[in-house]
């Protein structure tokens, strides 16, 4: 060990299915997810895996040992038989290697030592840690840090960022004085309402150009599942915001530790509250509740939107890259 750092090299490196993790392995797995907050993402857990793998992904991790210990794993899904791709595509908002903080591998090296032809990751942390030698397009996810409380939180604010608020609170208080009182449900089930959830962001993403979502079944069954989830590794964390018995706005989030993860969230693009901003009255309201939730992170994935910006106190990189073998594979088990 050099530096604080971890041995980059790797004694051994093998591929296996998600099923064929020992209940050994699984328990490093948590325990390098507990020694690292940035990994406590939710699609970074077992449970997220597992619920890709029951959706139809075709789940594989692959596992690094130096001097016989295992000090990473590496999950990812596999398409056109050889092409490691994020877990549950355009589902997932973070990649990377599970192993200690000081872990520095070399994702090249590692890739020449399996069958893998290409690894395409699109929110790859700490890119800096794997001495990649591709093109890297750096961005951020944005954060919303409330370890110290709700109010601790809006003192973290700027001035613009307190004006956004405040604009937001006078707009809830607009649509109560004409409409009625609202009410923030947080961590309730209703395959019903989630119907209504995927139709409406369906239809905002047609708007926007992709068509079809929410229209496979996968996709359907995947978020079904989700809802059904509850431990405290991985759950599904359904919330809205409601007038009388009418919600107003949906969301549908992931929990794993200490972070909520906000994921897909839609509302009534053609009732008479669009005005008001029923979305982000509900992301307001996710804030105040997330403490007493136990959770102590929002994470609002990548994205340069200012509703974002709004309400982030804190960032950290993700990174896009597409890094291709050198030299020709061998003993390919799916060809």
């Amino acid at each position: 060990m050099m530096g604080g750092r971890t041995n980059t090299c790797a004694d051994r490196i093998h591929i296996c299915r998600l099923g064929e993790l020992s209940e050994g392995q699984r328990t490093t797995w948590q325990d390098f997810r507990v020694q690292d907050r940035s990994l406590q993402t939710p699609f970074l857990s077992l449970g997220y895996l597992e619920l890709c793998e029951r959706s139809g992904s075709d789940v594989r991790v692959c596992v690094i040992e130096r001097a016989g210990e295992e000090i990473g794993y590496l999950p990812f899904e596999l398409v056109e038989s050889s092409v490691a791709r994020p877990i549950g595509s355009y589902f997932n908002d973070y990649q990377g290697i599970i192993g200690r903080p000081t872990l520095h591998v070399d994702l090249p090296g590692l890739l020449e030592n399996t069958w893998l032809t290409e690894i395409r990751f699109n929110h790859l942390l700490h890119a800096r840690r794997y001495n990649l030698d591709c093109r890297i397009v750096n961005d951020v996810s944005w954060l919303v840090e409330l370890d110290s409380g709700y109010l601790e939180y809006r003192k973290s604010l700027s001035s613009s960022q307190l004006r956004n608020a405040h604009k937001v609170e006078n707009a809830r208080r607009r649509l109560e004085k004409k409409y009625g009182e609202l009410e923030f449900r947080a961590n309730f089930c209703s395959s019903e309402l989630l119907e209504k959830l995927m139709e409406w962001k369906s239809n905002q993403w047609a708007l926007s150009g992709w068509h079809g979502r929410f229209k496979a079944d996968w996709e359907r069954s995947l978020m079904h599942d989700l809802m059904s989830q509850h431990s405290r590794d991985f759950a599904g964390i359904f919330s809205g915001v409601f007038l009388g018995d009418e919600p107003l706005a949906l969301h549908l989030g992931l929990g794993s530790f200490t972070t909520w993860h906000y994921w897909t969230t839609a509302y009534n693009a053609v009732s008479n509250y669009t005005k008001y901003s029923p979305g982000l009255i509900m992301l307001h309201e996710m804030i105040k509740s997330a403490p007493s939730l136990i959770y102590q992170r929002l994470d609002l994935g990548r994205g340069e939107l200012k509703y974002k910006r709004d309400v982030s106190n804190a960032t950290h990189q993700v990174s896009e890259i597409t890094l291709l073998r050198r030299s020709e594979p061998s003993n390919n088990p799916n060809t």
